[in-house]
C-alpha cells in the first residue's frame, strides 16, 4: 500500500499522538490513555480570539447571546409551543443511536 498508493505509515501505537482533533497519550504500561483537546483549543483560540486568552473585553455580548434577529427567536418560540413530543420508541432509538 506504502509504494502503490505512497501512503506514509507512522510507528505503530505510539506513546502520544494527535487524531481527530484530540491529543492522545499513553502510559508506558499502555493500561491508561488520556484525551485532551489542547491542539483544537488551541487553534480555536487562534482563529477566533486572535490568540488572546485573556478575559474578551472586545466581545462580552458576543458570547452570551445567539446572534440573530428577533424574528428568528419569535419563530423559535412558536415552534416551542406548538411541538409534538416524539414517541417513547423514536426517544428511545435517538438516544441508542446518539449515547
Amino acid at each position: 500500500m506504502a509504494k502503490r498508493f505512497k501512503v506514509k505509515f507512522d510507528e505503530i501505537d505510539k506513546p502520544e499522538d494527535y487524531f481527530l482533533g484530540a491529543n492522545r497519550s499513553a502510559s508506558k504500561e499502555r493500561d491508561v490513555v488520556t484525551l485532551r483537546m489542547n491542539t483544537y483549543i488551541a487553534s480555536m483560540v487562534d482563529r477566533y480570539c486572535d490568540g488572546n486568552i485573556e478575559p474578551c473585553e472586545k466581545y462580552p455580548a458576543y458570547w452570551s447571546h445567539t446572534p440573530a434577529g428577533k424574528e428568528l427567536e419569535q419563530a423559535y418560540e412558536e415552534a416551542i409551543k406548538t411541538r409534538t413530543p416524539a414517541s417513547a420508541s423514536l426517544y428511545k432509538e435517538y438516544n441508542s443511536l446518539v449515547g
